[in-house]
């Protein structure tokens, strides 16, 4: 993540979230750098080398769980080693594993081999949950931006459809309760990648509507709640869309309660 573009999250939240939605690689660097990694991986004469780096990193899960503990205390630069942002302080090594993330989500069709279920047991669970409970108790008054709440977020909607049956009731829950936090560590960019994640799950051919069950009451209101909060049209439209789509596959297993929360 460029500085400009983590001023930008800092400023507006939800303003970011639709930029970034709109680049291309055309006019965009992100974009343009996730492009040449897909090049990487899919070229006959890099993809072994550029994969095999790429799940190396993705397999050192103390690191992981490192930079978690690192984003989940708030602390001053000089503690941290990180660069200063606006109000907020960015610690490179949790920016590292922001890039490591994105080029996971963005190489997951060509990482078929990969154990996605084990990592999200043994490092992004256990990572998410320590950020959640240490922002939680955390009474610092320094701040930091979500950012591995943010990329851990949207890596699960890359990886959604490798979920396997005892592990899809985990991640639904644990994107239930991201979505339903309203702390100013869960911005509008941390929230609407949750919308967008859990309808990539809605999506998903193997969804399991009976595991979602209990959720989807809280889910819908956290939605609205949001909603409240947002401006921009194609925010708007996202979130309600996927109140759409959860209708949709929950059919049946939807219940009286979730159902009063839609028309609410």
């Amino acid at each position: 993540a460029r500085v400009e573009d983590l001023e930008r999250w800092g400023e507006d939240p939800e303003g970011y979230t639709v930029d970034v939605s709109r680049s291309s690689p055309d006019a965009d660097v992100r974009a343009a750098g996730q492009g040449l990694l897909l090049a990487l991986v899919e070229a006959e004469e890099s993809k072994s080398l550029a994969l095999n780096l790429l799940a190396t990193r993705m397999r050192d899960y103390d690191e992981q769980r490192s930079a978690a503990e690192r984003e989940a205390r708030s602390a001053s630069e000089t503690e941290r080693g990180g660069i200063g942002v606006g109000k907020y302080v960015c610690d490179l090594e949790i920016l590292k594993w922001d890039a490591i993330y994105t080029a996971a989500g963005v190489a997951s069709s060509s990482l078929s081999g990969f154990e996605f279920v084990e990592w999200f047991g043994n490092s992004l669970g256990p990572s998410l949950t320590v950020i959640i409970q240490g922002a939680a108790s955390s009474n610092s008054n320094n701040s930091i931006l979500p950012v591995l709440r943010h990329r851990i977020v949207w890596l699960l909607g890359c990886w959604v459809s490798s979920l396997d049956a005892p592990s899809r009731p985990q991640v639904y829950a644990a994107l239930a309760s991201v979505l339903s936090l309203t702390d100013a560590k869960s911005d509008a960019a941390v929230r609407l990648a949750c919308v967008e994640t859990i309808g990539g799950a809605f999506e998903d051919w193997d969804f399991d509507a009976a595991s979602f069950q209990g959720l989807a009451k809280p889910v819908v209101e956290a939605m609205y709640g949001l909603m409240r909060g947002l401006e921009e049209l194609e925010s708007l439209t996202t979130v309600l869309q996927t109140i759409g789509a959860l209708v949709a596959r929950m059919n049946r297993h939807l219940g009286v309660e979730a159902a009063n929360a839609v028309v609410q």
